[in-house]
């Protein structure tokens, strides 16, 4: 098999799914809520249907024509979901799907793993465009791709079929020059207030835990608490350090316990 590609986010690691996986695999898609929202997710679902994806996740890499990654917490790199690139060459465009085991809902995870996806997809594949699709009775799906950028497209109806139940497509749709443009507008630094500044300044050191709200890449916010130990200024964009690793740049910050910043100083 063909060397694979890997993605680290925030709280993600995305990487192929091997036969390790076919239990939380099993686990996760025989809720019968993923077989509802998810046309390619039979229920029940069973190891042979889990072994069918791991066989389309090395034809797709060989090929080259389809990227699947499974999404796996990054502490413990245990499966959460799947997500993937399904490419047509001749137009230069892919199809964007992704699935997420329930306990995992409403946490910006899937949020976080599809920017990552469409990072992938402009910036190593090159792609021209990538669009998605949910079935009508799934808007949650559709918050997703509103999320990461996709502009809506129309509904197709009744243009899918699972079992014998025709169903409504909900089309969304993201081109290359759309992710740059969304791109150079996140990069733009937006300095704080000074007094603001000066505040994470002396809590740097005082050196007592805080919590600290966030924006992650993708805009999902992100709560830690941890100690500030550092703040410093590179190519005009100021930064703090947490005692975790963790470097935030400081037009990200949402609030420092409880407390929002102003911007511009």
């Amino acid at each position: 098999m063909k060397n694979a590609p890997v993605l680290v986010t925030e709280r993600l690691t995305l990487s192929p799914p091997t036969a390790a996986d076919i239990p939380n695999i099993v686990q996760f898609a025989s809720d019968a809520r993923i077989a509802e929202y998810t046309l390619s997710i039979p229920f029940p679902y069973a190891e042979k249907d889990a072994q069918k994806w791991l066989d389309m996740t090395h034809a797709g890499l060989e090929s080259g024509l389809q990227y699947v990654f499974a999404i796996r917490q990054q502490d413990t790199h245990a499966l959460m979901g799947g997500i993937d690139l399904r490419l047509n060459v001749q137009h230069n465009r892919a199809e964007l799907g992704y699935w997420l085991g329930t306990y995992f809902w409403n946490q910006g995870y899937m949020t976080e793993a599809a920017t990552a996806v469409l990072d992938f997809g402009f910036n190593t594949l090159l792609l021209n465009r990538i669009f998605a699709f949910h079935i009508a009775h799934n808007p949650a799906s559709g918050e997703v791709m509103k999320k990461i950028g996709m502009q809506p497209e129309g509904i197709q109806r009744q243009c899918v079929r699972k079992d014998d139940t025709y169903y409504d497509g909900v089309f969304y749709a993201i081109l290359r020059e759309d992710f740059e443009q969304q791109q150079q507008a996140k990069s733009a630094y937006k300095p704080i207030d000074c007094s603001y500044y000066d505040e994470l300044e002396a809590l740097a050191t005082q050196r007592t835990a805080v919590a600290i709200v966030y924006q992650l890449p993708d805009g999902t916010p992100h709560t830690v608490h941890a100690q500030i130990v550092d703040l410093f200024t590179r190519d005009k964009e100021e930064f703090m350090v947490l005692d975790n690793g963790t470097t935030i740049r400081l037009d990200a910050i949402i609030s420092v316990d409880g407390k929002a910043p102003d911007l511009h100083c």
